[in-house]
């Protein structure tokens, strides 16, 4: 049937985002036609390999940028340590994920945790925004509380109608989130943090009564394997451990680790380990007042 209509203030936001998103997203240089993608794995959006953060931790983007150049077909792929929602004003499709195939319509949201193989067929007139955020900053966010992300491992459709009223809640979270960054008042930043918090949490706690048909199969070993190699990583924070040792600890081998790892987020598990150690550095520094000579 036919997609729903953006749901109030929707348009207003979407308007102001479609001018501020402008300047963000001039970074990529989509090619001038569409092409086939040869890589499943993106450090970026699908089509790139780079990502230029807002207050070091969130990305805004227009979702007709990509879906139109690339023809509304959005192949399988996933983003190496970057978690997306998607917030859908207009349209529809479904999405796509090995293989299950997940209809979605507008108004809705789509969650994609990092490393979840997924695409997408968009109806021509779907219209929204594409959150991406750093995997390795809503860690370090959620920090006091990890099992928040370790839960998300699935890709969520969220549908914002009447009859699905905690999805509605969470709709209305994204929708403020938005708002927050198209206005760019005093403490934005921190505003959308706070706001990301607790749609992850509402997501979470969805996804624990999710129904089979908007749960994404996947590989539930590989995925858990991959998770708890991380959790590992992040817990004892060494930069001596080697991956013989993370290895013993999971009870695999190495080469079972790097299969694992190659398969889940297509690199090999020192890589993860270094990506995971440069990026903690990175964090302690901003947050270190002395002065590094």
């Amino acid at each position: 049937g036919a997609a729903a209509k953006p749901g109030r203030g929707v348009r207003s936001v979407a308007g102001q985002l479609g001018r501020i998103c402008y300047f963000h997203t001039s970074y990529f240089c989509l090619p001038t036609q569409p092409c086939v993608m040869d890589n499943k794995f993106f450090a970026g959006p699908y089509g790139d390999n780079r990502l230029d953060f807002v207050e070091e931790f969130i990305h805004f983007e227009p979702l007709v940028n990509r879906s139109q150049h690339y023809k509304w077909l959005i192949n399988q792929h996933a983003h190496s340590g970057l978690f997306q929602i998607f917030v859908l004003e207009q349209g529809g499709g479904t999405v796509l994920s090995q293989e299950k195939r997940l209809p979605f319509a507008a108004p809705g949201y789509i969650v994609v945790p990092a490393n979840v193989v997924h695409g997408f067929e968009y109806q021509p007139d779907t219209r929204g925004t594409v959150i991406t955020l750093s995997d390795f900053k809503l860690e370090h966010l959620t920090r006091t509380h990890p099992d928040v992300i370790t839960s998300l491992t699935r890709v969520y459709v969220g549908h914002a109608t009447a009859e699905y009223f905690a999805d509605q809640a969470v709709y209305q979270l994204l929708q403020d989130c938005l708002q927050e960054y198209a206005d760019n008042g005093f403490g934005h930043g921190l505003a959308i943090q706070y706001l990301i918090g607790l749609v992850l949490v509402h997501v979470g706690r969805l996804l624990r009564t999710a129904s089979p048909e908007q749960r994404e199969p996947g590989d539930k070993s590989s995925q858990r394997y991959f998770r708890s190699f991380t959790n590992l990583i992040r817990r004892q924070y060494s930069v001596t451990k080697t991956v013989e040792n993370y290895a013993k600890d999971l009870k695999l081998s190495t080469g079972h680790l790097n299969r694992i790892c190659k398969q889940v987020c297509g690199k090999t598990s020192k890589d993860v380990i270094l990506d995971y150690l440069t990026e903690q550095i990175k964090i302690d520094l901003q947050h270190t007042p002395e002065n590094i000579s």
